[in-house]
């Protein structure tokens, strides 16, 4: 079971803009991140957590309009995404699983999908275990869209970088104590309260009860995203952007696509004044597993990943 909590996450502080000042017209489809320097061998896309590493430090709560919970009516093919079809960003103690879907990450580390899907009318659902994540460590299955193809950290991007990419955090932890949902989708800096989604955020949080769980993002073809958590939705994670945010999540998943990233890193994490707090020395033993990911969605770029039908999956078969 999980007990809604609806305060709002700890102010933090974000990176100087590099750039001239943004206006609330500046979408989140971003530019590609290049790193020349960075060698890409095999799936291993750089090793070196200190670029672009990938979650930034700021998150607000929003409130605004465009709230639904339609389940839509599913569009595309369903993906039951492997390793072939994954990449990993960075981290020397990443392990994909040999019989499914999903990834196990110890210390710090990031991986992501090859492919973007637009996921309106469609879904993305996986299990995520926080049981061996240290306090104060940050989980998390969230979405970027590059505007290029992805390969890793060469074209990573996200709401925290300048310039920036769309992002929609579906579930971001705190350790095994609490859970964000962000939906980041204009590029300029702004009130927690905005609703339009800006740097910071629209966010909803909770704490956690239990350590393992199911998760169950969708998408209507308005943009609204709604999650659940074990077949549950009881609006604890249910940020409301705007019209306007939702129309740049329309525009995006059609253009660009979603890619799929998850990582585990310290720094920013929700309800950090009410959950047991540690420093980064626990990042070295922590212990963060997805697995079960199921994919249904319309390929926009990059590689055809491997579909449910192809592989023996018991979630696929649901």
């Amino acid at each position: 079971m999980l007990t809604k909590d609806l305060k709002t996450a700890s102010a933090v502080n974000l990176r100087a803009l590099e750039a001239e000042e943004l206006t609330k017209t500046d979408i989140l489809v971003g530019l590609p991140i290049t790193h020349a320097d960075r060698k890409l061998t095999g799936q291993v896309r750089g090793t070196n957590p200190s670029i672009a590493v990938g979650k930034g430090k700021g998150k607000g709560k929003g409130k605004g309009k465009g709230k639904g919970k339609g389940k839509g009516k599913g569009k595309g093919k369903t993906y039951c995404p492997v390793s072939s079809d994954m990449v990993i960003d960075y981290g020397s103690n990443i392990v994909f699983s040999e019989s499914g879907t999903g990834w196990t990450i110890t210390g710090s580390g990031r991986v992501s999908s090859l492919a973007s899907w637009n996921l309106l009318n469609g879904s993305i659902s996986f299990t995520m275990d926080v049981s061996q994540v240290s306090d104060s460590i940050n989980t998390n299955f969230y979405t970027s869209s590059p505007p290029q193809p992805n390969t890793g950290s060469d074209t990573y991007c996200d709401a925290q970088l300048t310039p920036g990419c769309m992002e929609l955090d579906v579930i971001e932890a705190n350790g095994n104590c609490a859970v964000a949902t962000t939906v980041h989708t204009f590029e300029v800096d702004g009130a927690y309260d905005d609703s339009n989604c800006n740097r910071f955020g629209c966010q909803d949080t909770m704490h956690l009860d239990n350590h393992k769980f199911r998760v169950e993002a969708r998408w209507d073809e308005g943009g609204v995203m709604t999650v659940l958590v074990d077949g549950v939705n009881n609006d604890d994670l249910f940020p409301t952007p705007s019209d306007a945010s939702n129309e740049v999540v329309v525009s995006t998943m059609k253009s660009v696509g979603a890619v799929l990233e998850s990582s585990q890193w310290f720094g920013w994490v929700p309800l950090e004044d009410e959950c047991p707090k540690a420093g980064e020395e626990g990042l070295e033993g922590s212990v963060f597993k997805i697995s079960d990911v199921v994919v249904v969605g319309e390929l926009v770029q990059g590689q055809e990943p491997t579909e449910c039908k192809d592989i023996n999956m018991e979630y696929a078969r649901g």
